[in-house]
């Protein structure tokens, strides 16, 4: 089922320059196939921010931190037999 579910990785620079993902940054994750990728904006949440005021000698004057915000669930159903009827022509084969 990984072809339908998919997965996430860093996004590319490519993604990352187009419109497809208007608030995203470099070293994000974001879904490149599959459920992964179709519900990208749905699971993937808001990243949390940390700004610090640093004075010369180096030390921390004011630190304000956003928490982060956690995507949401998404609870998947799949037919048992079909994917069951969808495995058995690759059982006993390795996957390229």
């Amino acid at each position: 089922m990984a072809h339908v579910i998919g997965y996430v990785s860093e996004i590319s620079e490519e993604t990352l320059n187009s419109d497809a993902c208007f608030d995203c940054r470099a070293g994000d994750m974001v879904g490149q196939s599959g459920i992964e990728k179709m519900y990208n904006d749905y699971l993937k949440g808001k990243n949390g921010k940390r700004r610090v005021e640093v004075i010369i000698a180096g030390r921390c004057a004011r630190a304000r931190e956003e928490p982060f915000t956690a995507g949401k669930n998404l609870k998947l159903t799949i037919d048992l037999d079909l994917q069951i009827a969808a495995e058995k022509p690759w059982k006993g084969r390795m996957a390229r």
